[in-house]
């Protein structure tokens, strides 16, 4: 399939529609914010069963230090 291209004109044109809205005081990414918002919300996570514990004990202090890091990040991507 062909990939949908714009000319240079073309883009052009539209960088200065956006920045004449810019200009009259628009705030052009108040759609982009309000759907990032409403993508964010996340159900909370359900606590860690018995077996899972168990499984995290028996870790090397090495591979535990691994799991924290993971976890860490997993939560600050989605917060």
């Amino acid at each position: 399939k062909l990939i949908p291209s714009r000319s240079t004109v073309q883009v052009k044109t539209h960088a200065q529609m956006i920045m004449r809205r810019v200009d009259a005081g628009e705030d052009v990414f108040a759609d982009l914010r309000a759907y990032e918002n409403a993508t964010m919300i996340r159900p909370p996570y359900p606590p860690l069963s018995k077996e899972t514990i168990k499984m995290y004990q028996k870790l090397t202090s090495v591979d535990q230090g691994a799991v924290q890091i993971l976890l860490m990040l997993h939560k600050n991507k989605f917060s």
